[in-house]
């Protein structure tokens, strides 16, 4: 049994937890008293909660709630005997403390990085009007984003990471090329590349899925839009061959047709940003794999194949 939720708690400690209901179960003891047992979760975590006495809870489900009680030993693990238990509004700071999500010191370091790399490297006004107007609009939005349901960064903030890591992996890669690479248009269209997640995902039942219009329209179609929106908005004169390659880099940065891609990159800049944003995904699923295994262990991953956590101390 999983009750990690308790694990900084001590026995006979009365405590006051937020957690969403992941579960509801009736049952009675061999002496005939009623109970529920409820499974709480909280991020990654959970713990198993027992509430004497009481009935008619399976509304509880899946919504949030606020519990207080005390720790008690149960089979050798911990668990929260339940004094009062109430369904709570999960405004934005309660999401957090729910859903796996970036801290705000981080956020606060990723919004700082990603306008430096617009000041230091996109000086052509059309372009820089461009990404100035889409991300005073969209920026908050990012922060308060996943990258992904499950496969990467699938957590509140992930967008946004993982946009300024393909931009900053963009620029390293195009550093040892500067003859072939356009650098405003490369950053223009990493940092724009995957905006159109801001719509393609949602927090239902504080669970991260795809939206209605992620499902319907995919998040290249959704980037298209606001990039058309955000330009029609702001009146930018952009021309009309600088905006067909930004748009390229976007509908192109999956790579393959089978990956969700309508083409495949053509251009120096579209190839980086593609290759940047495999390398970050990868190694985001792999240190997310890396984070659960012991040394010397082995994991096969769908998305990466097989992940092997080196033991540091045997490597010279």
């Amino acid at each position: 049994m999983d009750n990690s939720l308790l694990n900084k708690y001590e026995v006979g400690q009365s405590v006051e937890i937020i957690g969403v209901v992941e579960s509801v179960r009736t049952g009675t003891t061999k002496k005939g008293d009623p109970y529920v047992e409820l499974m709480l979760t909280a991020k990654n975590e959970r713990c198993r909660c027992i509430w004497w006495d009481k009935d008619n809870v399976e509304d509880l489900a899946h919504k949030p709630v606020k519990v207080q009680g005390t720790i008690k030993l149960y089979r050798d693990a911990r668990n929260l005997w339940i004094d009062n238990i109430q369904v709570i509004r999960p405004t934005p700071e309660i999401m957090r403390q729910l859903v796996p999500s970036a801290n705000s010191t981080e956020i606060e370091k990723l919004k700082k990085k990603l306008w430096s790399m617009i000041k230091t490297y996109v000086t052509t006004q059309p372009l820089r009007q461009l990404l100035v107007a889409t991300f005073k609009r969209y920026l908050p939005d990012m922060a308060n984003s996943p990258a992904a349901s499950k496969i990467h960064d699938a957590y509140l903030g992930g967008l946004l990471r993982h946009t300024v890591a393909v931009a900053s992996l963009a620029i390293q890669i195009a550093k040892e090329y500067p003859h072939l690479v356009n650098m405003e248009l490369l950053i223009t269209g990493a940092l724009l590349h995957d905006i159109g997640k801001v719509f393609a995902y949602q927090v239902d039942n504080l669970v991260i899925e795809r939206s209605q219009d992620g499902i319907l329209l995919e998040h290249i179609v959704m980037g298209l839009e606001i990039v058309n929106k955000i330009i029609s908005e702001h009146k930018i004169k952009i021309d009309e061959e600088t905006l067909k390659l930004i748009k390229h880099i976007i509908i192109s940065h999956h790579g393959q047709l089978e990956w969700g891609s309508p083409v495949k990159p053509a251009i120096p800049e579209a190839i980086i940003v593609h290759y940047a944003d495999v390398i970050d995904s990868r190694l985001s699923i792999v240190e997310h794999e890396l984070s659960d295994m012991k040394a010397g262990e082995i994991k096969f991953n769908k998305y990466v194949g097989y992940v092997l956590k080196v033991n540091e101390d045997s490597v010279e």
